[in-house]
């Protein structure tokens, strides 16, 4: 198996919203609250949003972590920009 970690600055909660809807509308992973772990395809997906800080970290672990890594990252880069 392999673990993917992402790390995101600049992430307000505006930007967090739409990278909920974005990131389950593109991808099917439901980021329920702030954090938590989602069952996507075989790939375990946990994150970790801090308000305060303004970031969110991402953990992708499993066969296709790099994929659904990739994916992610893309999509939350979208939102950043």
């Amino acid at each position: 198996m392999s673990v993917k970690q992402l790390a995101f600055t600049g992430i307000s909660r505006a930007k967090y919203a739409a990278a909920q809807t974005e990131i389950y509308d593109q991808a099917k992973v439901a980021l329920k609250g702030d954090s938590g772990e989602d069952l996507v395809e075989g790939v375990k997906i946990s994150w970790v949003f801090n308000e305060a800080a303004q970031t969110l970290s991402v953990t992708c672990d499993g066969f296709f972590s790099g994929v659904a890594a990739g994916k992610i990252k893309a999509l939350i880069e979208g939102i950043r920009a």
